[in-house]
């Protein structure tokens, strides 16, 4: 083993580490770095001081992936319990016994969790720091399965039978996951346990083309709801940070995390690089510690390329917005004070036309070179012009013969906090009527006149409306709800940024916050096609 885990082992027995050698899994089943788990476990010590000098502490990370949770803990309590059982034989006992346990998430990093916390794959063998009772030691794996409703979904997660079914599967991973396949999770070990800690799988498939993160649906929340739903008295994960978004679907764990005012500390990572080099996760990651005898505001550390940015202290109890540190906050507050309707009402659903993104690969183009009023043009992808004819069967049409907005979809990494200044959205296009647009761009609109489209133009164009929108914007790709805290001021005359902020009575410090944050885009004009 690696000097940092020679304290668990005589000398004679030390050996390579398993974690210097291994290679990732994927971007949704990622390996947490050592030293990123060393900073989790400073969070909890600081905060528990003396935890880790309690041999009745019980510690469990119900998504095991190469143990090192685990192996840290364990390093931990045999420094920590010098004291309370000073003989280095008893101690590496009773930690490995009774107060470190895993639940695995495949066969293979059981194996490799094993390996990593006992030395030795067979908990029970010769090899092992210590002779568990039984192979897996407190390190299980079960392959249970998923549970399929008569439609094909299963009742725990948001997998598919005709994707994810062992019938179509067969010696396969399946990623039914024990500890979120329950529910009464507290039935596994049949014991309560003081820490879970953890860095779960982040999502699961449920389209063909395991690269398309577009058909993948978040399962993270699931193991920490079934955490908290075991009561421990802390919690320690690291996830991918969507859920501090206003997105309905992580309603349930954000009411759990931090309405609840449980959470004590967040520490936040605009670029998920910063905590996993090799691998490439889609947003902003982050760990937190969730202390149930704790009341009160989370304090936010949020860093960006391995700086501090900002240090808040929010309360979020009575809270229907959720701003990153108290400048947001305020500025929030200030805008919604004014009770404008959001400008998400303005922007249509997906595929405002009823085009996939891919339509013109997979249907024919009409003749580029015949362009009149006989033919609708449509902007898709990369910004292509294509045509249809005029009395194309269009399935939606609301805004075909009117002035409108095309927002290209997706824009790369441009995200608040994460690239310093950003852009946040693409260059938006003015459709003129007779105008249609593909799966790949929003619409917004539709307007009765130029002028009115053009005014609207001017205010997407500002840096307010961009910082307004990147509140709400997780990942590269935008959605109607993407607009959702931007309010939709009275498009009455041509709006700049100066007149949005004496609209809204924003201080000199509010605005320096935006215009760090958010790229001057004058040279934008309106384009058409």
């Amino acid at each position: 083993m690696s000097g940092e885990l020679d304290i668990l082992l005589p000398a004679n027995r030390r050996g390579t580490d398993i974690l210097e050698t291994i290679a990732n899994l994927s971007s949704d089943e990622v390996f947490t770095p050592p030293w990123l788990v060393n900073e989790m476990l400073d969070m909890l010590e600081d905060n528990c001081p003396g935890i880790f000098s309690d041999p009745s502490k019980t510690f469990l990370d119900p998504a095991c992936k190469t143990g090192i949770f685990l192996r840290e803990i364990a390093r931990r309590l045999f420094e920590g319990l010098k004291e309370a059982i000073p003989n280095p034989e008893e101690r590496r006992t009773h930690i490995l016994e009774r107060q470190v346990y895993g639940i695995a998430i495949t066969e293979l990093t059981a194996l490799m969790s094993r390996r990593t916390l006992y030395c030795s794959r067979d908990a029970s063998g010769k090899y092992s720091a210590v002779q568990m009772c039984g192979e897996e030691g407190n390190v299980r794996f079960r392959d249970i399965g998923h549970t399929f409703d008569k439609h094909g979904k299963c009742h725990f997660c948001p997998a598919r039978r005709e994707l994810l079914g062992r019938e179509e599967r067969i010696g396969k991973e399946v990623y039914a996951y024990e500890f979120i396949h329950t529910d009464i999770p507290e039935e596994i070990f049949h014991m309560k346990f003081d820490v879970i800690i953890g860095n779960p799988p982040y999502h699961i498939h449920t389209g063909s083309d395991p690269e398309n993160h577009q058909k993948s649906r978040p399962i993270y929340d699931r193991f920490v709801l079934n955490a908290i739903r075991m009561r421990p008295h802390y919690l320690l994960m690291i996830t991918p940070m969507k859920w501090l978004s206003q997105e309905p679907s992580t309603e349930t764990l954000r009411n759990q995390l931090i309405k609840a005012g449980h959470l004590r500390i967040l520490h936040e990572f605009n670029d998920s690089h910063q905590c996993f080099p090799d691998n490439s996760v889609e947003g902003a990651v982050g760990y937190y510690l969730w202390d149930s005898s704790y009341q009160g505001a989370t304090t936010i550390f949020r860093h960006n390329e391995n700086d501090l940015v900002s240090k808040a202290s929010i309360d979020y109890r009575d809270a229907t917005t959720f701003p990153k540190d108290e400048i947001c906050a305020s500025i929030m507050t200030k805008v919604q004070s004014k009770g404008y309707e959001s400008f998400s009402s303005l922007v249509a659903s997906r595929k405002p036309y009823g085009l996939e993104s891919n339509f013109f690969k997979t249907h024919h183009k009409t003749n580029e070179s015949v362009r009149n009023n006989a033919f609708i043009k449509v902007l898709g992808q990369d910004s292509s012009v294509n045509t249809l004819p005029a009395d194309y069967p269009f399935s939606k049409s609301e805004g075909l013969w009117r002035y409108k907005l095309f927002i290209p979809k997706a824009l790369g990494s441009e995200l608040l906090w994460r690239k310093i200044p950003s852009k946040i959205i693409s260059e938006p296009w003015i459709g003129m009527p007779g105008q249609a647009c593909t799966e790949s761009l929003l619409e917004v609109g539709p307007f009765d006149s130029e002028e009115m489209c053009k005014r609207c133009f001017a205010y997407v164009r500002t840096r307010f409306f961009r910082f307004m929108t990147g509140l709400s914007k997780v990942s590269q790709n935008m959605s109607k709800k993407t607009f959702s805290l931007v309010p939709a001021i009275p498009l009455d005359r041509k709006w700049d940024d100066q007149s949005i902020y004496s609209l809204f009575e924003l201080s000199s410090a509010e605005i320096s916050y935006i215009e760090n944050l958010v790229t001057n885009q004058d040279e934008w004009v309106g384009r058409r096609f």
